[in-house]
């Protein structure tokens, strides 16, 4: 992993500058091959908002066994994929979610995709979401699911701010069971001062252009508004309706001293959920399972772990050496 940080550090400005703007409103995606290949991609709207359900072919080969049919899903994880809250889902994300797919038993994974910054702002798109994802709860209701928001970086942000904001302004609406966070922005003021001295160790991410796209996405709400900021948000809805939140960061991520704070928030608060701190690992480095590089599978199968419910406070994931939160 550090051979290939070292790497992509110098190309670090190009790998996370926002790309062509995208028109207002939910874009409609073209699903990488690498997903249709091996599951299944139903393409939906709801609220306006393009959903791609993406399921496995085959049985999780820990199930696997002659005669046994897949049995009807009873999970959902609803993702959100991160852009700089500009850009829809890379390759990467679509090999991520098709192996979450394959991997845990009986789940769909919904691949939301919102509408984007410059476009598409906070202030517009988070309403927007707030309806979609009250529609979603509602249907898992109806079908006896369990559901899961998850998303990384931006789309970590998104699913968070979207289910703290629903949950407060509609007190008795139906919750998730759980949110998973990969590499969370949880501030966009980016004012922590230790972030500087991490922006030296991350090979991915730039201060200056995550503060433009952090502009570009708040427009007129202030950087530190609750509604785009979690770690001054009002947590109480999640200790109080049982959402346990769960999170995953890498040491050389320059988001990640903002997510320490808001971990020890949650812990402060009482909200349950498990949390991973890799050190020497770079932003997202879950989604990089697919390069076979060790910490990044080892990564991904605790994100497995976790979504599939298969991890006690007291047990720590096989083949993982990392640094936990206590």
């Amino acid at each position: 992993m550090a051979i290939l940080q070292s790497i992509i550090k110098p190309f670090g400005a190009f790998i996370s500058k926002p790309g062509k703007p995208l028109p207002g409103g939910s874009p409609r995606l073209t699903v990488h091959p690498s997903a249709s290949k091996t599951c299944i991609v139903t393409e939906r709207q709801l609220d306006d908002i393009w959903i791609y359900d993406v399921t496995s072919r085959y049985l999780p080969a820990a199930e696997a066994n002659p005669g046994r049919h897949k049995e009807a899903p009873s999970r959902r994880v609803v993702y959100v994929a991160g852009g700089s809250f500009c850009m829809p889902p890379s390759s990467d994300h679509w090999k991520f979610c098709a192996e979450l797919a394959r991997s845990i038993p009986n789940v769909i994974i919904s691949v939301i995709s919102p509408p984007l910054a410059p476009n598409c702002p906070a202030p517009d798109t988070i309403p927007h979401l707030k309806q979609l994802f009250k529609s979603l709860l509602i249907q898992a209701e109806e079908n006896h699911e369990t559901l899961t928001f998850a998303g990384d970086s931006s789309g970590a942000n998104l699913v968070l701010t979207v289910v703290l904001d629903m949950l407060q302004q509609f007190p008795e609406a139906e919750a998730p069971d759980s949110i998973l966070l990969i590499s969370p922005v949880v501030d966009l003021s980016f004012t922590n001062p230790e972030i500087k001295q991490v922006q030296k160790r991350d090979p991915v991410l730039r201060l200056d252009i995550e503060l433009s796209t952090a502009k570009s996405w708040a427009t007129s709400w202030d950087l530190r508004d609750p509604r785009v900021s979690p770690l001054n948000a009002d947590l109480s809805a999640l200790k109080r309706r049982n959402v346990k939140l769960h999170g995953i960061l890498g040491g050389n991520d320059l988001l990640t001293p903002d997510a320490i704070k808001f971990q020890q928030l949650c812990d402060r608060k009482g909200i349950e959920g498990e949390w991973l701190l890799w050190e020497k690992q770079m932003h997202c480095f879950p989604i990089a399972f697919h390069y076979h590089l060790p910490e990044s599978v080892q990564g991904k199968d605790w994100v497995v772990q976790v979504l599939s419910q298969a991890i006690s406070k007291k047990l720590k994931p096989e083949g993982i050496t990392a640094d936990r939160f206590q």
